[in-house]
């Protein structure tokens, strides 16, 4: 499980390239010990986007890189994946919000295969 709460001190970005950067982010790398099969997980009460990057998560071009994305129209408005994640991969799950300049608490939960450590990426 991982906790942490995006505040106005947290980097903005765009989630696409047609708005402005009013969205506050937080990048996870994401590692797994075992090929195979994981679900990610957010609980929040603020509505959450999630975003996954393989290798590298750049900000000037969130869709670069970008394998997976889901918010807002399931499990209660937070995002739930389903992915086929490798060892020695580098991933990046970044979590950022339906609304622009919108801050709150998160949890991220994952289940799979074996051992799974999430870390605050450098942004």
């Amino acid at each position: 499980m991982y906790t942490s709460t995006l505040t106005a001190n947290h980097t903005t970005y765009s989630r696409t390239l047609s708005y402005r950067p009013y969205y506050y982010f937080e990048a996870i790398e994401v590692n797994v010990s075992t090929n195979g099969f994981y679900i990610l997980t957010a609980n929040s009460s603020v509505n959450l986007y999630g975003h996954l990057y393989k290798h590298h998560f750049d900000r000037l071009n969130p869709t670069n890189n970008l394998i997976a994305w889901h918010g807002e129209c399931c499990n209660k408005d937070q995002f739930k994946f389903t992915l086929d994640l490798s060892v020695d991969t580098r991933y990046i799950l970044v979590i950022t919000t339906y609304n622009a300049n919108v801050t709150g608490p998160f949890s991220i939960a994952v289940f799979g295969s074996n051992g799974v450590h999430l870390e605050r990426a450098s942004e």
